[in-house]
């Protein structure tokens, strides 16, 4: 069985979530999941993956662009007070995320950190 490699989906999201960011919307579940291919419930492990980026590079909370039916992020979301959601907006509208590289941009291929390790053990694989 294939693992499902999140940080290929998570540089596939990033483009749409900097995108919502530069356009000041949001979007469900549904929608993300429907521009990645994949099931809606499966979401929360990509949003995972981008919102313990933000946290550890202190960049505001860019996964807030994402909502429930409700309109309101969901509960794996930890990255700001949910009862402040509108300064959190704010801070995620008003950041250049069109400055920043995509910071999963080295999976798009569906490499994987376990991968690009190898092949640098292996010398196939020339760290930059």
């Amino acid at each position: 069985m294939t693992k499902v490699n999140q940080k290929e989906r998570a540089a596939r999201a990033w483009p749409f979530l900097t995108q919502l960011a530069a356009n000041r919307e949001t979007a469900t579940y549904l929608e993300i999941g429907q521009h990645l291919g994949v099931h809606h419930r499966t979401i929360r492990f990509v949003l995972s993956e981008i919102q313990d980026f933000c946290l550890s590079d202190k960049l505001p909370p860019i996964t807030i662009l994402i909502v429930n039916q409700k309109g309101t992020p969901g509960d794996g979301f930890i990255a700001w007070d949910v009862d402040n959601l509108d300064e959190g907006l704010d801070l995620v509208y008003n950041y250049p995320w069109g400055d920043l590289t995509n910071p999963f941009g080295f999976a798009v291929d569906g490499s994987s950190v376990q991968s690009i390790a190898e092949g640098v053990v292996r010398h196939t694989i020339t760290p930059k």
